[in-house]
């Protein structure tokens, strides 16, 4: 398994706390507020969805939901869950106006994210001399309406499909993504963000392995627990948004799961763009004082000085994106 550092330009402040950003995390929360209190619905506990451990775990967060740390793998995962339907549906009736003239900010960020996972894979591909072949995208085009137009423009794959999240009422997650693989036989899955949000990953993960041929590739992009801005923050992080974070595995956790279900891994990066500035823009507007290192080094570091730091986060995987490259054996 190949560690791979990823390193990149550090952004702009305005990029990390955009306007309609706030304006989503607030309408997910309150979302999530009311899915809690709405008749008739059914929660189901559960344990860690990476290494199912029976070791107790730690609280993370108990806003709205439960949110427990496990204290195996160290995945942090909401603790009881509705339906993957009820989920489904409230992130349909959830999504963004993509017309609106202020996000034109977001889809400058979007667009740099959606080069950054292109070239990715077009890398990768290079330097294990294979070719990406035809995609499967997993429901990323959901919530990136962007995506579908710079995948295809970008040239990294010979055909792509996007599976997106579909009226509840219409057919089961699992059972739709099944009739896809069969139908398309994708060379390449790409899950990007999803694993974050979906109730059940191990069973998405099996499911893929069981509906695509030897040899297939697995690209997962996701939120990681690992990164520094949990760790000192926690559930204060501006990137928590708990119906988009239901699940925040570390890498150890998603390798194993990976390995379990009998994936070949590939190769793992934490390649995170945001953390330094996230932190500083924290320390700097709330004036922490709980650990003086931390709320010091960040008001006083200059654009170089959060260069540098970032890329260190990404050497040393903890940066709070993981990218997991794997392999149907």
């Amino acid at each position: 398994m190949r560690k791979t550092v990823f390193v990149d330009m550090i952004p702009d402040l305005s990029e990390v706390m955009a306007p309609t950003h706030e304006k989503y995390r607030s309408k997910r929360n309150l979302a999530l507020a009311e899915m809690v209190t709405q008749d008739g619905s059914s929660w189901t506990e559960r344990s860690c969805p990476a290494c199912r451990s029976a070791t107790p775990v730690r609280r993370f967060s108990q806003a709205i939901i439960p949110f427990g740390k496990c204290a195996s793998c160290g995945t942090i995962f909401a603790r009881k869950l509705p339906s993957q339907a009820m989920l489904d549906g409230r992130r349909l009736a959830d999504q963004p106006d993509h017309d609106k003239d202020e996000e034109v900010g977001a889809h400058a960020a979007r667009s740099i994210q959606f080069t950054s996972l292109t070239n990715w894979m077009r890398l990768t591909a290079a330097r294990h001399s294979r070719t990406i072949g035809k995609v499967l995208d997993y429901r990323f085009s959901t919530n990136a309406a962007g995506w579908p137009f710079a995948a295809r423009a970008s040239g990294v794959a010979n055909k792509w499909y996007f599976s997106s999240v579909r009226s509840p009422e219409d057919q089961g997650a699992l059972e739709q993504l099944a009739r896809e693989l069969q139908e398309f036989l994708p060379d390449t899955v790409t899950i990007f963000s999803e694993l974050d949000r979906f109730s059940d990953p191990s069973a998405l993960l099996q499911l893929i392995k069981e509906n695509t041929k030897s040899g297939a590739w697995i690209f997962i992009a996701a939120a990681c627990a690992d990164g520094l801005e949990y760790e000192l923050l926690g559930a204060d992080s501006p990137s928590f948004i708990p119906l988009d974070r239901l699940n925040l595995f570390s890498l150890s956790g998603l390798t194993d799961l990976a390995v379990d279900i009998g994936y070949d891994v590939i190769e793992v990066a934490t390649p995170g763009r945001l953390d330094a500035v996230i932190l500083q823009q924290y320390y700097n507007l709330l004036h922490d004082e709980t650990t003086p290192f931390w709320p010091k080094f960040f008001r006083d570091a200059d654009k170089d000085t959060l260069q540098n730091f970032q890329i260190f986060l990404q050497r040393s995987l903890r940066s709070g994106v993981l990218r997991l490259v794997m392999r149907h054996p």
